[in-house]
């Protein structure tokens, strides 16, 4: 039922979508520039070193096998350990920054930061112009919000990053350590449960920061109390926050793999793999909207609601109808 309000929603604000999306496509292609500048001796090793690997063709064959009945685990553990011996030969003879390694870890996860900054910049804005249209069934400028609430904007960014960045990499670098741990004991099978685990655990951690955007722009609060009261609040409605939270993950992990199947070229696939996630992730910002208004027993519009005289007090006054 739920899922049903959140989907109507979003379809009504596919404005704010559209500038949204537009809005983090630059920042997306801002980074990809300055890392293709910054980088672009190393990436351009580590581009020929993926090529001479094979990984590719290795992941296409692979899903083909999958798919066709005709997968042998023994080919594909001796293709993991030819790749991954492959990619040891030849990332170790790339020269870093600087001629070293440790200052190009050093600027990547720099910019890691930043872009991780920079792509949430919108999120403020958004989740701003749902909650107008949720209380009033009107919505400001787009631009209105955005230059507005830029301290709410720029903390909140803050605070997501420093509460997230290290779970992700926990998540990340526990799963690829397990699955290397018992790569050998248990061969090839080991990546289906390390990757399921892996797609779970991340859901969970996407669960349970959702309510923090939403408390934000509804409580009037501090961004830092927001967070609390969203971390506080999304116990409530765990379970349901995390089934259609796994819903959004698997479709977007479901274009990931067409993509990479589908893509051949690198530059396609570095933008054409990430723009449904920037769509599927203001879809998932409906969903956690409508499940905080159930939550905290707030009534809600989730479509559209002709309501005559609307537009000339929004003219005039420059503010939706809202109840005082």
């Amino acid at each position: 039922m739920t899922l049903g309000k959140s989907l109507r929603l979003s379809a009504c604000n596919w404005k704010v979508l559209v500038k949204s999306v537009i809005c983090q496509v630059l920042i997306y292609a801002l980074v990809a520039a300055l890392c293709a500048t910054a980088f672009g001796g190393i990436i351009a090793e580590v581009t020929k070193a993926i090529e001479k690997s094979g990984i590719v063709d290795f992941v296409k064959q692979t899903i083909a096998h999958i798919a066709d009945g005709t997968f042998d685990p023994n080919t594909f553990s001796d293709g993991v350990k030819d790749i991954v011996s492959s990619l040891q030969s030849a990332i170790g003879d790339i020269k870093g920054l600087f001629g070293s390694m440790e200052a190009t870890y050093a600027v990547l996860f720099l910019v890691v930061l930043a872009y991780r900054m920079l792509i949430a910049v919108t999120d403020v804005t958004t989740g701003f112009q749902l909650e107008e249209f949720m209380t009033s069934n009107a919505t400001r400028p787009f631009s209105w919000f955005f230059f507005k609430k830029q301290r709410q904007t720029w903390e909140f960014c803050a605070l997501q990053m420093v509460f997230t960045l290290p779970l992700d990499m926990t998540i990340v670098f526990g799963c690829l350590g397990f699955y290397l741990l018992f790569l050998v004991t248990f061969r090839w099978w080991t990546i289906i449960p390390i990757a399921i685990v892996g797609v779970l655990l991340y859901t969970a951690r996407l669960t349970l920061f959702a309510f923090c955007l939403p408390a934000v722009v509804t409580e009037g609060v501090s961004v830092r109390e927001a967070f609390r009261t969203g971390l506080s609040t999304v116990f409530r409605r765990f379970g349901q926050v995390y089934v259609k939270t796994l819903l959004v993950v698997a479709v977007m992990l479901a274009f990931l793999t067409c993509s990479i199947v589908f893509i051949p070229d690198a530059y396609g696939l570095s933008f054409l793999g990430v723009l449904p996630g920037f769509v599927l992730f203001f879809v998932l910002k409906n969903i956690d909207m409508c499940e905080y208004f159930e939550a905290t027993n707030r009534p809600y519009f989730s479509k559209v609601m002709d309501v005559e005289g609307t537009e000339r007090y929004i003219r005039k006054h420059g503010k939706p109808v809202t109840e005082d």
